[in-house]
């Protein structure tokens, strides 16, 4: 597999992440868990807009860096 091949590869898959957080948005919660304790109890969220975008956009800045 050639490098340009695989960042092509993580790119769509980067779109696909956003664009089923864009068809998802309305069924999210305004506040979306984000760490959870060793008690399996969530200690922290983070908006809905970056559970959605957060993944996608620090992928998308190591796929960049790496290039």
């Amino acid at each position: 597999m050639t490098t340009k091949f695989a960042s092509i590869v993580v790119l769509v898959l980067i779109v696909l992440a956003l664009l089923a957080g864009a068809l998802l948005w309305n069924r999210l919660p305004e506040q979306m868990a984000s760490h959870w304790n060793a008690n399996d109890q969530v200690d922290g969220t983070m908006p809905r807009f970056w559970g959605v975008a957060l993944m996608p956009l620090v992928t998308l800045w190591d796929v960049c860096a790496v290039s």
